[in-house]
């Protein structure tokens, strides 16, 4: 049914029309008309998203007036009895750090401007108005409540303090250095812990899954000592709080805000899983003192995989060393049986990201050891094999590494067609044959990116399809300065699909920066395995759902034996 606006319109073009029919301009002005037309028709159809220009103020303490300007808040019904605005919109609402302001918060809604009452029990985060139409922009507010005011010392005697943070506004790898005391003289398993990435706008963190700790083995940790700590802002952090943790017991915390300038990550679909793996033991031949040890991986916790809970039938002799559990038979004897069985819980989140190419230079920290290390050789694949520098020739280096990723993962997708079961081990000879599994995109991907010096890293885990089927899974990850890792899934990009799992409307497109909630992750880079005992015969296994540089150690009288690592089983999902 058409408005009455649109009705005076229709008349004045039907008068107008009457008047010229049969000139020679009646055809063309009809098609002028008739544009007018359509113009001010959809103009009354378009719904724009809120978007916040300011807030002020952007400092203040529960029981302030926050006034959040911009437009298209949207106009609520007015209340009669007082002749003035006063009711919010019933399909609109004001967040801050993600909790949704209550009616009785509000003071006053109008298009452009919204004033509401700062609840108690509010913290700092970001600002947000969410209507029908869409989510708008965020402008982090900081409650004043939760900047400390620096004291003489903590409140407990040995309990860690901070008593100063520089810089307290930066970028994922950027340098901060804490200043207090009680820290502790080495890093050991102490840690520092910035808030995580909230999933997603309309969901409220728990205070389990609300931070994440600096990554050694991104090497954001740079210098601990009892007072001071220097260490990087960690892939995955947000605006929010950062203490120290250091013998069980936490420090005070500051408030710190991440800027985001080269691009963002959010998270779209979540699913939860609970799986099963385990390794089997069996001893043929064995007597005397002897040790088989075992390197099991735990699941990669980040910012999208995340809630993660262990149930063992065995408790470990190390449970997190890099990632791993370290797991010790001793003076085993002939025909002697172990098992090792590990079920968990997870969180596994779709990863979006958007990167403003115009932001993104070649400024990566060549000196530091996070460089040295996801720019160097993967296992027995050189960099410097000359067969990779002929297919090097066709990466053409682009004014940014964002760019030159892009154009390695178009020459793959180019080159390459998935196979199950490709000819041989060796990822360039495949390469080469223009046919190969998830594991020679991965690595191939690595290795080129490698080679353009840009940091790069092979991710080890399962692919989940049909809800609870799984296939070992390569993809992987690219790092972008003051931004973070970017996934890449180069096989699914190139069209390969598992069953009847979900398909993006242009993978091509989609896995180059994105990521389904099918993947599940236990390594990020190859794990690094000490060598326990002096005598000790490590042994490797190829393509397995972790890549690390061991995953057994055998010292002592065994003369043989027999292991299974057996792959994941999906018990639960939902």
């Amino acid at each position: 049914m058409y408005k009455n606006s649109e009705i005076e319109v229709i008349i004045i073009i039907k008068n107008i029309l009457f008047k010229i029919k049969g000139s020679s301009i009646f055809i063309p002005l009809l098609i002028f008309l008739v544009l007018v037309f359509l113009y001010i028709s959809t103009s009354f159809l378009i719904q724009f998203k809120p978007i916040i220009e300011s807030i002020e103020p952007e400092i203040g303490q529960p029981g302030d007036i926050l006034v959040i300007k911009g437009k298209y808040f949207g106009n609520p019904a007015e209340n009669k009895n007082e002749n003035r605005i006063t009711l919010k919109p019933v399909d609109s609402s004001v967040y801050i750090s993600h909790d949704r302001l209550v009616l009785s918060d509000y003071i006053r809604w109008e298009n452009n401007k919204i004033s509401v009452k700062i609840p108690s029990n509010v913290a700092s985060g970001p600002v947000f108005v969410e209507s029908k139409r869409g989510k708008s922009n965020e402008i982090v507010f900081i409650n004043k409540r939760e900047i400390p005011i620096v004291l003489s010392g903590p409140v407990g005697p040995g309990q860690p303090y901070i008593s100063a943070f520089e810089p307290t506004e930066a970028s994922v790898g950027d340098l901060i250095t804490i200043t207090g005391i009680n820290f502790g003289m080495e890093k050991g398993n102490n840690q520092v812990y910035f808030t995580l990435t909230a999933a997603s706008a309309t969901r409220t963190e728990t205070i389990e899954d609300s931070y994440i700790a600096a990554s050694s083995s991104d090497y954001d940790y740079i210098s601990w000592t009892d007072n001071e700590i220097k260490v990087r802002v960690p892939d995955g952090a947000s605006s929010g709080k950062v203490w120290v943790s250091a013998s069980g017991t936490n420090s005070n915390s500051i408030y710190f805000e991440k800027i985001e300038n080269i691009g963002t990550r959010t998270f779209g679909e979540r699913r939860g899983y609970k799986i099963n793996y385990d390794v089997v033991l069996g001893v043929d031949n064995a007597d005397g003192e002897n040790n088989i040890y075992f390197w099991i991986p735990r699941l990669s916790s980040s910012s999208e995989q995340r809630n993660i809970e262990y149930e063992r039938n065995l408790s470990p002799e190390l449970d997190n060393y890099s990632n791993m559990m370290l797991y010790r038979f001793a003076n085993l004897k002939d025909k002697e049986n172990k098992v090792v069985s590990i079920t968990a819980w997870l969180e596994r989140y779709e990863i979006l990201t958007k990167i403003n190419r115009d932001k993104v230079v070649w400024d990566y920290a060549k000196n530091t050891q996070f460089f040295r290390e996801y720019t160097a050789d993967l296992y027995d694949l050189k960099l410097t094999d000359q067969r990779l520098n002929d297919i090097f020739k066709e990466v053409v280096k682009g004014r940014d590494p964002y760019t030159t990723a892009e154009s390695i993962y178009n020459i793959i997708l180019r080159n390459l067609s998935y196979t199950e079961n490709p000819y041989g081990n060796d990822v360039i000879d495949n390469y080469l044959r223009k046919s190969g599994d998830s594991y020679t995109y991965a690595m191939i991907f690595t290795a080129l990116a490698r080679k353009a010096g840009i940091p790069s890293r092979p991710v080890a885990g399962f692919l989940v399809y049909d809800n609870t089927k799984n296939v070992k899974h390569f993809w992987s990850e690219f790092y972008i300065r003051r931004f973070g890792w970017v996934p890449v899934d180069a096989v699914l990009g190139d069209g390969a699909t598992f069953g009847n799992m979900p398909r993006a409307e242009n993978p091509k497109t989609y896995y180059f920066g994105n990521l389904d909630s099918g993947h599940i992750a236990f390594s990020r880079g190859i794990l690094s395995v000490p060598i326990i005992s002096p005598t000790g015969k490590t042994v490797f296994k190829d393509k397995m759902y972790s890549l690390q540089t061991s995953y057994e150690e055998i010292s002592g009288n065994i003369k043989s034996y027999r292991s299974w690592w057996n792959e994941l089983k999906i018990l639960e999902w939902w």
